[in-house]
Protein backbone atom coordinates (compact mmCIF):
# COMPACT_ATOMS: atom_id res chain seq x y z
CA UNK A 1 0.00 0.00 0.00
CA UNK A 2 1.24 3.36 -0.74
CA UNK A 3 0.92 5.79 1.31
CA UNK A 4 -0.46 8.97 -0.87
CA UNK A 5 1.05 11.66 2.12
CA UNK A 6 4.71 11.02 1.75
CA UNK A 7 6.96 12.51 -1.40
CA UNK A 8 8.26 10.63 -4.54
CA UNK A 9 11.14 11.15 -6.37
CA UNK A 10 11.98 10.10 -10.02
CA UNK A 11 14.75 8.64 -11.83
CA UNK A 12 14.94 11.39 -14.07
CA UNK A 13 17.82 8.67 -16.61
CA UNK A 14 14.79 6.66 -17.36
CA UNK A 15 12.49 7.47 -20.91
CA UNK A 16 9.36 8.13 -18.36
CA UNK A 17 11.54 10.32 -15.95
CA UNK A 18 12.79 12.49 -18.78
CA UNK A 19 9.81 13.20 -20.27
CA UNK A 20 8.68 14.69 -17.28
CA UNK A 21 11.92 16.64 -16.91
CA UNK A 22 10.91 17.52 -20.60
CA UNK A 23 7.47 18.77 -19.78
CA UNK A 24 8.81 20.74 -16.96
CA UNK A 25 11.29 22.84 -18.92
CA UNK A 26 8.81 23.87 -21.78
CA UNK A 27 6.22 24.83 -19.70
CA UNK A 28 6.01 27.67 -16.93
CA UNK A 29 4.94 26.75 -13.97
CA UNK A 30 4.97 28.24 -10.19
CA UNK A 31 7.52 26.25 -7.95
CA UNK A 32 4.83 24.96 -5.76
CA UNK A 33 3.13 23.60 -9.04
CA UNK A 34 6.43 22.37 -10.53
CA UNK A 35 6.36 20.25 -7.56
CA UNK A 36 3.42 18.80 -7.28
CA UNK A 37 3.42 18.02 -10.94
CA UNK A 38 6.56 16.26 -10.23
CA UNK A 39 5.51 14.27 -7.25
CA UNK A 40 2.06 13.05 -8.61
CA UNK A 41 4.23 11.91 -11.64
CA UNK A 42 6.31 10.16 -9.65
CA UNK A 43 4.07 8.66 -7.46
CA UNK A 44 2.31 7.17 -10.21
CA UNK A 45 5.52 5.50 -11.29
CA UNK A 46 5.95 4.04 -7.89
CA UNK A 47 2.73 2.75 -7.60
CA UNK A 48 3.29 0.99 -11.77
CA UNK A 49 6.76 -0.52 -10.37
CA UNK A 50 4.78 -1.48 -7.06
CA UNK A 51 1.76 -3.09 -9.37
CA UNK A 52 2.98 -4.42 -12.52
CA UNK A 53 6.87 -4.75 -11.13
CA UNK A 54 8.80 -2.98 -13.66
CA UNK A 55 9.91 0.58 -14.38
CA UNK A 56 6.92 3.41 -15.72
CA UNK A 57 7.00 3.53 -19.52
CA UNK A 58 6.03 6.60 -21.71
CA UNK A 59 3.80 3.75 -23.21
CA UNK A 60 1.48 3.47 -19.80
CA UNK A 61 0.37 6.70 -20.48
CA UNK A 62 -2.84 5.53 -22.11
CA UNK A 63 -6.34 5.43 -21.26
CA UNK A 64 -6.57 2.19 -19.22
CA UNK A 65 -3.79 2.45 -17.84
CA UNK A 66 -5.17 5.86 -15.85
CA UNK A 67 -8.27 4.42 -15.24
CA UNK A 68 -6.50 1.47 -13.65
CA UNK A 69 -4.26 3.59 -11.70
CA UNK A 70 -7.38 6.21 -10.36
CA UNK A 71 -9.28 3.17 -9.53
CA UNK A 72 -6.45 2.15 -7.16
CA UNK A 73 -6.37 5.82 -5.55
CA UNK A 74 -9.89 5.18 -4.92
CA UNK A 75 -9.59 1.92 -3.78
CA UNK A 76 -6.96 3.40 -1.09
CA UNK A 77 -9.50 5.78 0.42
CA UNK A 78 -8.71 9.07 -1.49
CA UNK A 79 -11.61 11.49 -2.10
CA UNK A 80 -12.93 11.77 -5.78
CA UNK A 81 -11.89 15.23 -5.89
CA UNK A 82 -8.60 14.24 -4.78
CA UNK A 83 -7.59 11.33 -7.50
CA UNK A 84 -8.81 14.20 -9.95
CA UNK A 85 -6.53 17.10 -8.98
CA UNK A 86 -3.91 13.71 -9.30
CA UNK A 87 -4.96 12.79 -12.95
CA UNK A 88 -4.65 16.55 -14.08
CA UNK A 89 -1.11 15.92 -13.88
CA UNK A 90 -0.89 12.71 -15.72
CA UNK A 91 -3.52 13.31 -18.38
CA UNK A 92 -1.69 17.12 -18.84
CA UNK A 93 1.89 14.43 -19.18
CA UNK A 94 -0.04 12.12 -21.77
CA UNK A 95 -1.15 15.05 -23.96
CA UNK A 96 2.30 16.68 -23.84
CA UNK A 97 3.64 13.07 -24.96
CA UNK A 98 1.32 12.79 -27.64
CA UNK A 99 2.26 16.38 -29.01
CA UNK A 100 6.17 15.20 -29.16
CA UNK A 101 4.81 12.18 -30.86
CA UNK A 102 5.65 9.72 -28.23
CA UNK A 103 2.73 7.73 -27.77
CA UNK A 104 -0.69 7.77 -29.74
CA UNK A 105 -3.28 10.94 -28.73
CA UNK A 106 -5.09 10.36 -25.51
CA UNK A 107 -8.20 9.31 -25.31
CA UNK A 108 -10.91 11.20 -22.69
CA UNK A 109 -10.22 9.93 -19.71
CA UNK A 110 -13.15 9.56 -16.74
CA UNK A 111 -13.23 11.95 -13.85
CA UNK A 112 -14.06 10.19 -10.44
CA UNK A 113 -17.80 11.26 -8.86
CA UNK A 114 -17.50 13.80 -6.61
CA UNK A 115 -19.63 13.75 -3.73
CA UNK A 116 -20.45 16.88 -1.71
CA UNK A 117 -20.61 16.24 2.04
CA UNK A 118 -21.91 18.94 4.32
CA UNK A 119 -18.75 20.86 5.80
CA UNK A 120 -17.84 19.48 8.82
CA UNK A 121 -15.53 21.39 12.32
CA UNK A 122 -14.66 20.77 15.71
CA UNK A 123 -17.02 21.61 18.61
CA UNK A 124 -16.01 23.59 21.44
CA UNK A 125 -15.06 20.58 23.69
CA UNK A 126 -13.39 18.99 20.81
CA UNK A 127 -11.35 22.09 20.29
CA UNK A 128 -10.73 22.69 23.81
CA UNK A 129 -9.27 18.39 23.90
CA UNK A 130 -7.35 19.34 20.92
CA UNK A 131 -5.20 22.37 22.85
CA UNK A 132 -4.98 19.58 25.72
CA UNK A 133 -3.61 17.08 23.89
CA UNK A 134 -0.77 19.83 22.25
CA UNK A 135 -0.08 20.60 25.93
CA UNK A 136 1.18 16.99 26.29
CA UNK A 137 3.75 17.29 23.20
CA UNK A 138 7.21 16.56 24.84
CA UNK A 139 10.37 17.39 23.03
CA UNK A 140 11.34 21.09 21.76
CA UNK A 141 12.18 22.87 18.48
CA UNK A 142 15.34 24.10 18.65
CA UNK A 143 15.24 25.23 21.95
CA UNK A 144 11.31 25.93 22.08
CA UNK A 145 8.95 23.62 23.87
CA UNK A 146 6.92 21.44 20.78
CA UNK A 147 3.90 21.81 23.15
CA UNK A 148 4.13 25.85 22.61
CA UNK A 149 4.45 25.57 18.86
CA UNK A 150 1.50 22.86 18.58
CA UNK A 151 -0.58 25.40 20.26
CA UNK A 152 0.31 27.85 18.79
CA UNK A 153 -0.16 26.32 15.06
CA UNK A 154 -3.47 25.56 16.04
CA UNK A 155 -4.82 28.79 17.31
CA UNK A 156 -3.11 30.12 14.67
CA UNK A 157 -4.36 28.49 11.62
CA UNK A 158 -8.13 28.44 13.56
CA UNK A 159 -8.35 32.04 14.70
CA UNK A 160 -7.23 33.33 11.03
CA UNK A 161 -9.33 30.67 9.10
CA UNK A 162 -6.18 30.39 7.11
CA UNK A 163 -4.44 27.80 5.27
CA UNK A 164 -1.86 25.35 7.01
CA UNK A 165 0.43 26.39 3.96
CA UNK A 166 -0.01 30.00 5.27
CA UNK A 167 1.79 28.93 8.49
CA UNK A 168 4.13 26.80 6.95
CA UNK A 169 5.52 29.53 5.05
CA UNK A 170 4.71 32.11 7.78
CA UNK A 171 8.13 34.75 8.95
CA UNK A 172 8.81 36.12 12.26
CA UNK A 173 8.36 39.56 10.57
CA UNK A 174 5.30 38.83 9.18
CA UNK A 175 3.22 38.91 12.96
CA UNK A 176 2.74 42.25 14.37
CA UNK A 177 2.32 41.91 18.34
CA UNK A 178 0.98 44.96 18.84
CA UNK A 179 -1.29 45.39 16.67
CA UNK A 180 -2.15 41.18 17.01
CA UNK A 181 -2.02 40.91 13.32
CA UNK A 182 -0.44 38.19 10.99
CA UNK A 183 0.21 38.99 7.56
CA UNK A 184 -0.45 36.37 5.23
CA UNK A 185 1.51 37.64 1.85
CA UNK A 186 -0.46 36.70 -1.52
CA UNK A 187 2.76 34.76 -2.49
CA UNK A 188 1.96 32.45 0.69
CA UNK A 189 -1.81 32.08 -0.57
CA UNK A 190 -3.35 30.10 -2.63
CA UNK A 191 -3.65 31.53 -6.00
CA UNK A 192 -0.97 33.62 -5.00
CA UNK A 193 -3.56 36.86 -6.08
CA UNK A 194 -4.21 38.78 -2.70
CA UNK A 195 -2.77 38.51 0.39
CA UNK A 196 -4.62 38.69 3.56
CA UNK A 197 -3.71 40.47 6.91
CA UNK A 198 -5.37 38.24 9.64
CA UNK A 199 -6.41 38.62 13.55
CA UNK A 200 -5.07 37.18 16.43
CA UNK A 201 -6.15 36.93 19.53
CA UNK A 202 -3.99 37.73 22.83
CA UNK A 203 -3.40 34.76 24.10
CA UNK A 204 -2.15 33.11 20.89
CA UNK A 205 0.37 36.61 20.52
CA UNK A 206 1.27 35.39 24.04
CA UNK A 207 2.40 32.05 23.10
CA UNK A 208 4.19 33.45 19.83
CA UNK A 209 5.88 35.93 22.06
CA UNK A 210 7.14 33.41 23.97
CA UNK A 211 8.29 31.08 20.98
CA UNK A 212 10.38 34.16 19.74
CA UNK A 213 11.77 34.65 23.50
CA UNK A 214 12.94 31.04 24.15
CA UNK A 215 14.86 30.82 20.34
CA UNK A 216 17.05 34.11 20.87
CA UNK A 217 19.70 31.99 22.33
CA UNK A 218 20.39 30.61 18.83
CA UNK A 219 23.78 31.30 17.37
CA UNK A 220 21.23 32.37 14.15
CA UNK A 221 17.76 34.17 14.53
CA UNK A 222 14.83 31.94 13.35
CA UNK A 223 13.07 32.67 10.42
CA UNK A 224 10.02 30.51 10.44
CA UNK A 225 7.19 31.57 12.24
CA UNK A 226 6.50 28.06 13.02
CA UNK A 227 9.82 26.12 13.05
CA UNK A 228 8.51 23.02 12.68
CA UNK A 229 12.07 20.99 12.85
CA UNK A 230 11.45 18.34 9.49
CA UNK A 231 9.84 18.28 6.72
CA UNK A 232 6.25 19.70 5.41
CA UNK A 233 5.53 15.67 5.14
CA UNK A 234 6.18 14.82 8.38
CA UNK A 235 3.56 17.17 10.00
CA UNK A 236 0.75 15.25 9.34
CA UNK A 237 2.57 12.33 11.21
CA UNK A 238 2.51 14.22 14.56
CA UNK A 239 -0.85 15.74 14.11
CA UNK A 240 -2.24 12.84 13.50
CA UNK A 241 -1.11 11.40 17.16
CA UNK A 242 -2.27 14.55 18.47
CA UNK A 243 -5.48 14.18 17.34
CA UNK A 244 -5.21 10.47 18.83
CA UNK A 245 -4.57 11.85 22.27
CA UNK A 246 -7.02 13.95 22.31
CA UNK A 247 -9.51 11.07 21.45
CA UNK A 248 -10.73 12.53 18.43
CA UNK A 249 -11.16 11.18 14.92
CA UNK A 250 -7.78 11.43 12.82
CA UNK A 251 -8.74 10.80 9.18
CA UNK A 252 -7.58 12.88 6.44
CA UNK A 253 -10.45 14.98 6.76
CA UNK A 254 -9.08 15.75 10.48
CA UNK A 255 -6.61 17.52 9.44
CA UNK A 256 -5.12 21.34 9.71
CA UNK A 257 -8.28 22.33 7.48
CA UNK A 258 -10.86 21.13 9.51
CA UNK A 259 -9.21 23.69 12.15
CA UNK A 260 -10.29 26.64 9.04
CA UNK A 261 -13.43 24.98 8.83
CA UNK A 262 -13.93 25.46 12.65
CA UNK A 263 -12.74 28.83 12.87
CA UNK A 264 -14.99 30.00 10.03
CA UNK A 265 -18.30 28.20 11.22
CA UNK A 266 -18.02 29.89 14.54
CA UNK A 267 -17.24 33.39 13.25
CA UNK A 268 -20.09 32.87 10.49
CA UNK A 269 -22.58 32.14 13.49
CA UNK A 270 -21.82 35.10 15.72
CA UNK A 271 -21.03 37.68 12.15
CA UNK A 272 -23.09 36.08 9.47
CA UNK A 273 -21.87 33.98 6.18
CA UNK A 274 -20.72 37.61 4.52
CA UNK A 275 -18.17 38.56 6.75
CA UNK A 276 -17.10 35.34 7.96
CA UNK A 277 -16.11 34.24 4.24
CA UNK A 278 -14.67 38.01 3.58
CA UNK A 279 -12.74 37.50 7.01
CA UNK A 280 -11.12 33.83 5.46
CA UNK A 281 -10.89 35.07 1.80
CA UNK A 282 -13.29 33.30 -0.22
CA UNK A 283 -16.73 34.25 -1.51
CA UNK A 284 -20.04 33.74 0.36
CA UNK A 285 -20.87 31.04 -1.83
CA UNK A 286 -18.03 29.24 -1.09
CA UNK A 287 -18.00 29.17 2.27
CA UNK A 288 -21.29 27.86 2.36
CA UNK A 289 -20.74 24.93 0.25
CA UNK A 290 -17.11 23.62 1.55
CA UNK A 291 -16.58 25.65 5.17
CA UNK A 292 -19.54 26.72 6.94
CA UNK A 293 -20.70 23.77 9.56
CA UNK A 294 -24.39 25.23 10.30
CA UNK A 295 -24.73 22.95 13.60
CA UNK A 296 -21.88 25.36 15.01
CA UNK A 297 -21.84 28.09 17.48
CA UNK A 298 -25.87 27.73 18.57
CA UNK A 299 -27.13 26.25 21.65
CA UNK A 300 -29.61 24.66 20.46
CA UNK A 301 -29.94 22.79 17.22
CA UNK A 302 -31.67 24.15 14.18
CA UNK A 303 -33.92 20.83 14.60
CA UNK A 304 -35.25 22.07 18.09
CA UNK A 305 -35.86 25.57 16.76
CA UNK A 306 -38.35 24.05 14.10
CA UNK A 307 -40.02 22.30 16.43
CA UNK A 308 -40.50 24.84 18.75
CA UNK A 309 -42.22 27.16 16.08
CA UNK A 310 -44.25 24.14 14.64
CA UNK A 311 -45.56 22.97 17.98
CA UNK A 312 -49.03 23.65 18.75
CA UNK A 313 -50.19 26.51 21.14
CA UNK A 314 -51.51 25.14 24.57
CA UNK A 315 -51.92 21.92 26.37
CA UNK A 316 -52.59 18.76 24.59
CA UNK A 317 -55.74 18.21 25.64
CA UNK A 318 -56.96 21.83 24.67
CA UNK A 319 -55.67 21.38 20.83
CA UNK A 320 -57.90 21.09 18.40
CA UNK A 321 -57.67 18.53 15.70
CA UNK A 322 -58.70 18.01 12.19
Amino acid sequence: MICFRQSFSLDTTSPFGRLVADYLRDHTLLAESRRKFSAECAEFAVWLAGRHGRAAAVEDLTRAGLHEWMDSLTAAGLAGSTVNSKRSSLVALANYAAECGRVPALKKVKKMVVGLDPPDSWSREEYAALLSACARVPGDWHGVPAWLCWEMGVRMVTEACARFSELWLARVEDVDLTARTWLSRAVNRKGKRRGLRHQLSEHTCELIARSLDQSQWLESPRDRLWPFPFRKECQWVHLKKILESAGLSATSRDAWHKLRRTGESFLAAEVGVELAAAYAGHTPEVARRHYIDTCRGNERSLADLIAERLEPAGPPGLRVVG
